[in-house]
């Protein structure tokens, strides 16, 4: 009996290569993509567990303090009413309630990234569910303000925030997990007498309400002005 090698069916060598070749590349461009897209829904599952923590937080302080949070030290109101992991009432970088200076990093408009000082706030709080708090720890004194930047090269001069400013403060809603940057996984809080705005559902705004656009300018952004760009930020109110 004779076999005609004609007639077998089969894959050359070159041709399994060029397959897996393909293949690879297809890989390589997907995978990237959906491990992005995963990280970004966990993110705003935890951002939407912040928001909902902070709101009702923030209105249980309020009631109890005859419709106001002004006069209030606003760490230690918070601290009471929310289940934690940890308090850190100083030093919360050292303790273990905050990340370690010069890691949390915020995002140019040059697309670099530089280091986001956190050296204003003293207060850290862990939460149950590992979202990381850090407050100041002084009085709130909650009014009308401008803002005033003594750099000459910053992208502002002045910012008038509205509506009771009291204080801001920092949360990663993802805990210890990098990448630690603001807007990522890093969220700025703005609190006010009458609400809360969390910055970061994409990347956070400098300003929410005036701005001043005199130094506003790309040297300004390059001399390392913490200057955050309204293109390509956002900001949410809640």
């Amino acid at each position: 009996m004779t076999f005609n090698n004609k007639d077998k069916i089969g894959f050359t060598l070159a041709e399994i290569l060029l397959t897996l070749l393909i293949v690879g590349v297809v890989t390589s461009l997907t995978i990237p993509a959906i491990i992005n897209d995963i990280r970004n829904k966990d993110l705003e599952v935890q951002n939407n567990n912040l928001r909902s923590i902070l709101l009702r937080t923030h209105r249980q302080i309020k009631t109890e303090n005859g419709g106001t949070i002004d006069g209030l030290n606003y760490g230690v109101e918070m601290s009471k009413k929310l289940n934690l992991a940890k308090n850190c009432i100083v030093k919360p970088q050292a303790s273990g309630c905050w990340h370690p200076a010069g890691v949390i990093k915020i995002r140019q408009v040059d697309g670099s990234y530089k280091v986001y000082s956190t050296s204003n706030y003293s207060y850290g709080l862990v939460l149950q569910n590992g979202i990381m708090l850090l407050l100041g720890s002084s009085i709130l004194n909650c009014k009308d303000r401008t803002s005033i930047n003594s750099n000459t090269m910053a992208c502002y001069k002045s910012t008038h925030y509205y509506s009771g400013y009291c204080t801001q403060f920092l949360s990663d809603i993802n805990g210890r997990n990098g990448p630690n940057i603001i807007g990522q996984d890093i969220r700025v809080i703005d609190v006010h007498d009458n609400g809360i705005f969390i910055y970061g559902d994409k990347e956070p705004a400098r300003w929410y309400s005036e701005r001043n656009y005199d130094t506003y300018t790309a040297n300004a952004w390059l001399s390392g002005g913490t200057c955050y760009s309204p293109n390509i930020y956002t900001h949410t109110q809640y």
